[in-house]
């Protein structure tokens, strides 16, 4: 390893906006770089620079680099040229997040992905499955090339665990009763469907609770005319009052602040991701970081992860009556204390630290 390594910039790909972003990953992922003695660089402005001292550029979310939005051929064209330029001085690392954006798989943003994969040394998977499903999507851009599996990392940059009476007060809900917390946009109408139709199926006036904390229907791909946009809207809006209006429904709408996220996580007994075509989601670790049980879709890391660590899981095509029966196993466990070791896996294989070291050797080894 060349002595001069730790004078040497890490570039992380991303944009990191104010101090409490809603997703504290990337933060984390910095902060925790820089702990074990790195210099990074951040921000995607830098990639117009014509020349910067890196050996490590590490891309996060391919389709953050134009804005979230579908690249033209001019922009696609600009940064294989960037591309080409970087690779000539750095090592290039992609984690893998999602093997396409969600909901919006389309020919741009696929030849983006390619594109960047295709320049790509070395990948970081946040669990086997990731590697197998990259492997059949992108075979000629994934082949022959270092893959690491690296987890996620948890949540405690949210603040330390509450009591569930002690956090449910703070919020204003029942002090009684298994709750199920919803947390995150609802991408399309098919995960709406999945919440409401399978609350009847698991829940009862005794017992079960329904917390949504969410900013409500967003679509993945907006519809393109104003009338459609206007129609989902409302109909999306219409759901969420008819939900409301069910006693043991409460809705808390978004963005969540910052200092209130360990409390809505601490009030739950179950965290239950409404997915159905999903490869990542940070409520898995979010939920394990605060002693819950998480209930998700039997699909990639999320489903892997899950069965690995005895979490229930539900098949996509058994609908909400397999999300129901999976959330009835999941209060069961919740009940019988199950949080507990999910709280500890987050707290020693998820820890930070734990996250740096091991991305710190995949850039050892890539410099040889």
């Amino acid at each position: 390893m060349n002595s001069n390594y730790n004078q040497v910039k890490i570039y992380i790909a991303t944009d990191v906006n104010g101090l409490y972003p809603g997703n504290p990953f990337t933060i984390n992922l910095i902060l925790s770089l820089e702990n074990s003695g790195l210099i990074i660089d951040c921000g995607l402005f830098r990639l117009s620079a014509t020349a910067k001292p890196w050996i490590i550029v590490n891309f996060q979310w391919p389709e953050e680099i134009f804005g979230w939005s579908e690249p033209s051929f001019d922009q696609l064209a600009w940064l294989e040229s960037r591309l080409i330029e970087i690779s000539k001085t750095s090592k290039i690392v992609a984690t893998i997040h999602n093997s396409a954006p969600h909901y919006r798989d389309t020919e741009g943003f696929s030849a983006l992905y390619r594109l960047v994969y295709k320049y790509t040394d070395a990948f970081v998977h946040l669990g086997q499955a990731s590697v197998d499903i990259l492997s059949l999507r992108y075979p000629e851009e994934s082949v022959n090339k270092i893959h690491r599996i690296i987890p996620h990392g948890n949540y405690n940059a949210f603040g330390r665990s509450l009591p569930r009476a002690v956090a449910r007060s703070q919020l204003n809900l029942p002090c009684n009763g298994q709750l199920v917390l919803v947390v995150g946009a609802l991408r399309n109408l098919e995960e709406y469907a999945l919440v409401a139709d399978s609350l009847p199926l698991w829940s009862s006036a005794e017992s079960g609770l329904l917390l949504a904390a969410t900013f409500g229907f967003k679509p993945a791909l907006r519809p393109r005319t104003l009338h459609k946009r206007f129609w989902y809207e409302g109909w999306m809006r219409l759901q969420m009052h008819t939900l409301r209006r069910i006693k043991n429904v409460f809705i808390k709408r978004g963005p969540i602040p910052h200092d209130q996220m360990s409390a809505l996580v601490c009030a739950a007994d179950v965290v239950l991701i409404p997915r159905l075509r999903v490869l990542n989601s940070g409520n898995v670790p979010l939920g394990f970081t605060y002693g819950k049980v998480v209930v998700g879709p039997d699909v990639g890391v999320v489903g892997q992860l899950l069965r690995d660590t005895g979490n229930p899981v539900f098949k996509p095509e058994d609908g909400a009556k397999g999300v129901a029966e999976a959330v009835k196993v999941g209060l069961k466990l919740a009940a019988a204390g199950h949080g507990q070791s999910n709280e500890r896996i987050a707290q020693t294989d998820w820890d930070w630290d734990n996250v740096a070291s091991q991305y710190r050797m995949l850039y050892e080894a890539l410099l040889g």
